[in-house]
């Protein structure tokens, strides 16, 4: 499915991204949120995934008897791991293209986005509770001059405000025990 640049460069309606006290907190914790290590591993590469990764892990980077040599070379290892769910993901996302539009609920500070643009030329809508994130993720889609083709939305993956059937494929990476159920 395509859709029309107009409507994919839209304004979305004002709306509130927390529907409720739970999903306020979240937001409240995602917007305070400074942990390190999740800032450290996406200063490799610009991408930042906040994911726990897949495949075998080189446990070799634990054998480094040079303290900081182990560390960047750990950190170096957990980037690869979140990288290659963020591909995995990604390579499951149908055959798209560059005219296609895909969705990202929950996309924290953005790297699934970049992720799919990266490999399909495609353009990527990714929200977020948090206006932290999206505003981080927003600013990292800027530096790679890709803010035309790839934004980020503090909005409710659940109650967006797109258009239904704008996106030809959605994904959703780790951030689904965000969504109440009732």
């Amino acid at each position: 499915m395509t859709t029309t640049a107009d409507a994919a460069t839209a304004p979305l309606p004002t709306r509130t991204a927390a529907d409720s006290t739970y999903q306020n907190r979240v937001a409240e914790y995602w917007n305070a949120e400074e942990n390190p290590v999740n800032l450290e591993l996406g200063k490799i590469d610009d991408l930042y995934h906040h994911h726990y990764g897949v495949g075998d892990a080189d446990r070799s980077v634990l054998d480094e008897t040079d303290p900081a040599r182990r560390r960047e070379r750990i950190t170096a290892e957990l980037h690869r791991l979140e990288h290659a769910q963020a591909e995995l993901l990604a390579g499951h996302l149908g055959p798209l293209s560059p005219a296609d539009r895909v969705f990202d609920a929950g996309c924290g500070r953005g790297g699934g986005s970049v992720v799919a643009h990266l490999r399909y030329g495609c353009r990527a809508d990714g929200v977020t509770l948090s206006a932290k994130q999206a505003d981080f993720a927003s600013e990292q889609a800027r530096r790679r001059g890709i803010d035309g083709k790839v934004r980020y939305h503090c909005r409710n993956m659940l109650d967006t405000g797109f258009p239904t059937g704008a996106f030809a494929a959605s994904w959703n990476n780790e951030s689904t025990m965000y969504v109440e159920l009732d």
